[in-house]
């Protein structure tokens, strides 16, 4: 999944968009490993080690006012979400996980606001860093092609193994000390030793998997509860999960002969690991009721196996028996133990669902294909359409993905598109053609030329009665330009927007648009000056000292109701906050920003 690289200031603090910051790359490539998007008043970027089992997911806000987010990251299909912070100028926020070493890329994920911001996605099985643009070192399943079947698995085991040699000796050690202990002791109480020592071993494999720690830190002590109990045995983690409990299961039925016990321990265990891996944030793990369906569902199946393998086999060995009052004990501890755990330090996250991208269905993928149609005819083939759901809301994002990049489109409202294409700061041509256009742009008129031609042709609704904008993307607009149309009535910015960004090469290398008919809002009465008093008044902390600037009038809906408003800054030392003042009422409130 490609970066959402675009979006500038669609408000109307300024007309033009902001300049790309230069420590992200236009292409979000830092590294084959270090990737990040730029956004509209901060940057997202994200970490992932050589091997792929640590990850460091950043948000770094340079502007607007604080805002609840989240921080993620994306890895085969899945979201995994941190604790939900307060994402402001004056904090970085950053979250880490010690993850399972793999083959296959992360995404970077931001949630603010109702909206998923992403990274671009690391390169697979990456080996050095990027030289230069362009530039990798060679290595297997490299940058420059795609893991080659053949090789898959060797280049998984390489990246589970490589690094970490003392951990693999100290699990094998510890598993089978603890094999061989079970079954001295089992010896002398038990008439099944060797079974009963390959249940232990298969637990303490479990635990060491789960609960060694490569030194990350997860920042909070959360727990995600996904609502959504089916979805783990859709994605690949959620399966790996399920078999890594099929020997507990399974050696469980055999030592005990029963298959409910078995299963229920294997559950127990399961929940013993969330609750520690939720409570103790140093060990860098992240606690989510999916894992525990996922283990606890292998559990059973594994139980279930050596039920029906005992009835294959002589019944020599007795089931085993359970006093009632130790176990009744017993249970009671642990469940009190648990309880207190998730009472005094874990913080449940709630969410509909934690899978963030999955097929779209055949109306999103109409939708969308609409769209590419709309902005590019048809000189793009779509290679693949995914819905990316928005966490815990029946929202989200069609993405078409393109040879050369991808189209978004919103859902279901289908309200806005936004499209990223490679992008050309040497006049290499890579963007989409505009028909007719030969020249290479030099100056800002010649780009915007360019994009009223393009309007013209694929949105049409966009440059009658609209204000044209164009101001330069990087520095001495090496990126090209980027040119907006937007549509004023009685001096009130209207919801319609276009932007489109053209390149040195004279194409089109990135579009966002919103087709939205002009509004009627309330009589404008409060004044310029009104609204900075008021914006003023609602920064009390810092009043005397904030200086404020009022931007335009701008419809802005609220709820079923649209409202003229003044969007002002308003600065108090190197803090600055946006301050919506109603134009009717002069009521002040913060907008949705990011």
């Amino acid at each position: 999944m490609a970066s959402i690289v675009l979006l500038p200031l669609f408000g109307p603090l300024a007309g033009s968009a902001q300049a790309v910051d230069t420590d992200c790359p236009h292409d979000g490539y830092i590294t084959n490993g270090d990737v990040c998007t730029k956004l509209t008043n901060g940057t997202l970027y994200l970490h992932q080690t050589s091997n792929g089992d640590y990850i460091d997911v950043e948000y770094g806000k340079s502007g607007g006012s604080a805002v609840s987010c989240k921080l993620g990251y994306l890895r085969s299909g899945t979201n995994h979400w941190s604790a939900t912070k307060t994402c402001s100028t004056s904090l970085q926020q950053s979250a880490t996980w010690s993850v399972s070493a793999s083959c296959k890329p992360d995404v970077g994920l931001l949630y603010a606001n109702s909206t998923t911001y992403q990274t671009p996605p690391t390169k697979s099985c990456w080996r050095q860093a990027v030289h230069g643009p362009g530039q990798s070192s060679p290595g297997p399943c490299s940058p420059a092609g795609p893991c080659s079947p053949t090789h898959n698995g060797a280049l998984v085991l390489e990246a589970v193994f490589r690094g970490q040699s003392a951990f693999i000796l100290i699990a094998l050690l510890i598993t089978a000390g603890s094999g061989l202990a079970a079954v001295r002791f089992a010896a002398r109480q038990s008439d099944r030793p060797a079974l009963v020592g390959l249940w232990v071993s298969s637990v303490i494999s479990v635990l060491c998997l789960t609960l060694w720690s490569a030194g990350g830190s997860q920042i909070a002590r959360n727990c995600t509860v996904n609502l959504s109990l089916l979805e783990p045995f859709t994605t690949e983690q959620g399966l790996l999960n399920a078999a890594m409990f099929v020997p507990v299961g399974l050696t469980g039925a055999l030592v005990t002969r029963r298959l409910l016990p078995a299963a229920v321990a294997g559950a127990v265990l399961s929940a013993v690991i969330e609750t520690v891996q939720g409570a103790v944030p140093a060990i860098g793990r992240a606690c989510d009721t999916s894992d525990l369906v996922a283990n606890s569902a292998g559990a059973l199946a594994g139980a279930v196996c050596g039920r029906l393998l005992i009835g294959f086999v002589a019944r020599t060995l007795e089931p085993w028996t359970f006093r009632a009052r130790p176990t009744a004990m017993a249970t009671a501890v642990c469940a009190a133990a648990l309880a207190v755990a998730w009472t005094g330090y874990i913080q449940p996250d709630e969410v509909a669902a934690t899978q963030a991208v999955g097929s779209a269905n055949a109306q999103q993928r109409r939708a969308v294909e609409t769209a590419v149609s709309t902005a590019f005819g048809h000189y793009y083939a779509i290679k693949g359409v995914q819905y990316m759901a928005s966490p815990g809301e029946d929202k989200g994002t069609v993405v078409a993905n393109l040879p050369v990049g991808f189209l978004q489109l919103t859902w279901p409202d289908r309200a806005d598109v936004t499209a990223s294409l490679d992008m050309s700061d040497k006049g290499t041509e890579s963007g989409y053609p505009v028909q007719g256009v030969t020249t290479h742009p030099r100056t800002a008129t010649q780009a915007k030329a360019i994009a009223v031609t393009y309007a013209g042709r694929h949105y049409p609704w966009a440059e009658p009665d609209s204000t044209i904008e164009v101001s330069g993307v990087g520095d001495h607009a090496t990126l090209g330009w980027l040119v907006s149309f937007r549509r004023y009535r009685d001096k009130v910015l209207m919801p319609m927007r276009l932007d489109i960004q053209v390149d040195r090469a004279g194409r089109i290398s990135q579009l966002s648009a919103r087709a939205a008919q002009d509004v009627q809002v309330p009589e404008v009465v409060i004044s310029r000056a009104a609204a900075a008093r008021a914006a003023l008044k609602a920064s009390p902390h810092c009043a005397k000292t904030a200086k404020t600037t009022v931007g335009e009038l701008l419809a802005v809906r609220h709820h079923d109701t649209w409202a003229a408003v003044w969007r002002t800054l308003v600065t108090c030392g190197s803090s600055t906050t946006v301050i919506n003042v109603n134009a009717q009422s002069g009521t002040a409130s913060s907008p949705p920003d990011t």
